[in-house]
């Protein structure tokens, strides 16, 4: 077990955990962010009609019922002061109908990009809209509060700390019940921004959040939209992504949040599928996700093109697992699935495919005759010479294993598929790690045909060769040892484990 783990951490995390996971958390952070543009374009877009009927000739003028409550002089001060005054004007004992007034205003130039958010800062004016979250407020004056404070939280997010300190964060939660549907929208949306500061989604674990949100799909679930659920989805992703240490009994919490969302067919699902990767980082917790049945929700709803490459991720990360859950994936019929999307476009997809098949050739020997059955080896072999530099690494790591654990019959079978005209293309490419697999491949290809003259039929050994000594002379070290070692050697050493140097060197 220890020895197939080891090499699976080789193969599947590219021989550096840190740096994996580095890149899987700045591509998640990427995702994130998308996804909080997308939600602005939305919400922005659900306003559009008061910004456009808003026709007052100044920007912040004001009717004399609101005037009476601001400095007789307001309408000659500066903006900057005109803001400073609204801000101590939202937090003085004047009526609600005037700091309402006073907000809309405010509410309506952030939404036509006419204020800089950095200024509402620096003047204090967040925590007079904190302030103003609490029951007493209206609803508009809270979704208007709430608005504003996402977007000064979405133009520099290291104000999301100060905010807590200044106590949003349990103000934002105290909405997080059923009632206004729309303030409720409006106060998961905010959450969700706040969660993307590591520390809150912390806390946000540590406080039971997860079990709110149950409560609250199971009391409003008949009437929740599909912008409350993306909200959920954006929330349950920091939560995720940013704890390393989720406990089983948080981890099943989170798989029956996604199953709850997952039984309604006109929801969007591609931020829960990622929420279960996240989950699945952790070794221990793979069995937590099979084990709730999750799964069969997603093998449902993957073939839809927004779930389909997070679907794939996941499969990814759940085939690094232990033998029980490569089982699982084999029973649940992964090498077909691999199969049907080999030839996407998705180099998301196809470099998963990859490191999914790998894991599973990694776990045992005893699964090569049977990836080969299912006839994955004539899609993957082009993609040794793709055109995205992540999915012909992964495609040669995946090869490299093959070739090194099959049996000959079976590495005849896959040269016969015209091995090595793609090894002798993929030679064109730069990368080091990449090199170095196709190395290893070509090496079992020339020391077979030692015994099998035939081979000569399907691959040019002497251009091998070829390359093989040009790879002497490589700039990387790491590949040119190996290219020397080889030929000085007459070609009969093959590597017994994966390449673990740092190919940076």
């Amino acid at each position: 077990m220890e020895e197939r783990l080891r090499t699976r951490n080789l193969n599947f995390l590219n021989h550096n955990l840190e740096s994996f996971q580095t890149r899987r958390e700045q591509f998640a952070v990427e995702l994130r962010k998308e996804k909080r543009s997308k939600n602005i374009c939305k919400k922005r877009e659900k306003m559009q009609k008061i910004v456009n009927d808003d026709q007052l000739d100044c920007l912040l003028s004001f009717p004399a019922q609101v005037l009476q409550y601001l400095p007789s002089n307001f309408e000659s001060f500066s903006m900057l002061n005109k803001l400073q005054f609204i801000s101590q004007a939202l937090k003085s004992q004047i009526p609600d109908q005037v700091k309402e007034n006073l907000l809309e205003k405010i509410d309506n130039l952030v939404r036509q990009n006419k204020l800089e958010l950095e200024i509402l800062y620096n003047i204090g004016f967040a925590n007079s809209l904190i302030n103003i979250l609490n029951c007493k407020s209206n609803s508009n004056m809270i979704i208007s509060s709430m608005y504003i404070l996402w977007c000064i939280i979405n133009s520099n997010n290291e104000y999301i700390w100060d905010f807590y300190n200044d106590g949003l964060l349990d103000k934002v939660i105290s909405f997080v019940c059923p009632g206004d549907v729309k303030v409720l929208d409006y106060a998961i949306w905010l959450l969700a921004a706040m969660s993307d500061e590591e520390r809150i989604a912390i806390i946000l674990l540590k406080d039971d959040i997860l079990i709110r949100l149950i409560k609250l799909y199971n009391c409003i679930g008949s009437y929740i939209n599909s912008d409350i659920i993306d909200d959920y989805g954006i929330l349950l992703l920091n939560i995720t992504a940013h704890n390393y240490e989720f406990c089983k009994e948080d981890a099943k919490l989170v798989c029956q949040i996604v199953i709850m969302i997952m039984k309604n067919k006109s929801f969007s699902k591609a931020e829960f599928i990622k929420s279960l990767y996240y989950l699945c980082r952790k070794e221990s917790l793979i069995e937590i996700v099979i084990a709730s049945k999750v799964m069969d929700y997603v093998y449902e709803v993957m073939g839809i093109p927004e779930n389909t490459e997070p679907a794939f991720e996941l499969l990814g990360i759940i085939s690094s697992g232990n033998s029980t859950q490569i089982e699982y994936l084999y029973k649940n019929n992964i090498l077909d699935t691999c199969y049907i999307y080999a030839l996407t476009d998705s180099y998301r997809i196809l470099k998963n495919i990859m490191i999914t098949i790998n894991n599973i050739a990694c776990e045992s020997a005893a699964y090569i005759p049977l990836i080969i059955s299912h006839n994955v080896f004539p899609l993957i072999l082009p993609k040794l010479i793709h055109n995205i530099e992540g999915v012909r690494i992964e495609a040669s790591y995946l090869l490299s294993t093959i070739m090194t654990r099959a049996s000959n019959d079976e590495t005849l079978h896959i040269i016969q598929l015209n091995i090595g005209n793609y090894i002798e293309q993929a030679f064109k490419f730069k990368e080091p790690e990449f090199l170095y697999n196709c190395l290893i491949i070509s090496i079992k290809i020339i020391n077979l045909s030692s015994s099998y003259p035939d081979i000569t039929k399907f691959v040019d050994i002497e251009q091998l060769i070829s390359d093989i000594n040009n790879l002497a002379t490589n700039t990387n070290k790491k590949v040119s040892e190996l290219a020397e070692t080889l030929l000085s050697s007459n070609i009969n050493h093959v590597p017994d484990e994966p390449f673990e140097y740092d190919f940076l060197t």
